[in-house]
């Protein structure tokens, strides 16, 4: 199971998307909603979301500056991020990408686009997350060979548990 978060201060749109969720992408569950920036990060920070569904348009902060804060934050930047919002114009889509957004979803939802994007996003994290194990295995890889190395004068050996 998956759990997301909605963020957005139209509660249709909570609605809307949690109905959408539970009968096209039941592997996703709906484990909190925001209205604000405050209480979105607060929950985030709390709880751990593994997928977010982020409005633009909000009181106080907007969606773009609570993307930022999250995508470069340690603890939250590698959470997925889809953009949801009725502003369908080709700039915000851009700009919500090149500031680290995983996707953008336009309302109303369009169930088929939910799903396939949901998908692509949790795919893509799929594969960072593989990455990121891949490279500290490198890491932890490459400072053994560098011990190895600056103790050859004295002999060495290298053993592999596996």
């Amino acid at each position: 199971m998956i759990t997301a978060l909605l963020v957005d201060d139209e509660k249709r749109n909570h609605d809307s998307l949690s109905g959408l969720l539970k009968e096209y992408c039941p592997t996703v569950e709906v484990i909190g909603k925001a209205s604000s920036v405050d209480e979105a990060l607060q929950f985030i920070s709390n709880q751990k979301p593994q997928l977010v569904f982020l409005d633009i348009m909000m009181p106080g902060l907007n969606g773009y500056e609570v993307l930022e804060r999250m995508k470069h934050d340690q603890d939250f930047m590698h959470i997925p991020i889809l953009m949801i919002s009725s502003v369908s114009e080709l700039s915000s889509i851009v700009k919500c990408i090149k500031m680290g957004a995983d996707d953008y979803l336009p309302t109303p939802f369009n169930p088929v686009l939910l799903k396939a994007r949901i998908s692509a996003c949790l795919q893509k994290k799929r594969t960072l997350d593989r990455d990121y194990k891949l490279m500290q295995e490198i890491a932890v890889a490459r400072a053994q060979l560098e011990t190895a190395i600056h103790s050859i004068d004295e002999g060495f050996a290298l053993f592999n548990s596996n």
